[in-house]
């Protein structure tokens, strides 16, 4: 394979921490909305969806994170980049589009 593993490591990395300053953020919000007192009916039902967007926002990247951190100990572990299916190398191409991709085009 004649991809850079240093750095798709190095990206990840960033990725990661990027993500992780975002779910802080996120974090915060909720936390704020959470301890906010709502008197009107308008504001329950606004603040509920509010919350409910930033959750499903949340589970996204705590998803991508855990993504990244699976990958970056296939890296270690010296068996990035192999399909965990069928045990073929993934395409390079698919590992250029998204590292974090552990399946090749035939057992997608």
């Amino acid at each position: 394979m004649s991809l850079n593993i240093e750095e798709i490591k190095n990206n990840l990395l960033k990725e990661k921490e990027e993500l992780e300053i975002i779910l802080k953020s996120i974090n915060e919000e909720i936390e704020y909305i959470r301890s906010n007192e709502v008197y009107e009916y308008s504001e329950v039902a606004e603040a509920y969806e509010e919350k409910q967007d930033l959750h499903i926002k949340k589970e996204k990247i705590e998803e991508r994170i855990k993504k990244i951190l699976n990958t970056l100990e296939k890296i270690e572990k010296g068996n990035f980049g192999m399909c965990v299916k069928c045990g073929n190398p993934i395409e390079e191409v698919r590992i250029k589009f998204d590292p974090t991709l552990e399946c090749c085009r035939n057992c997608i």
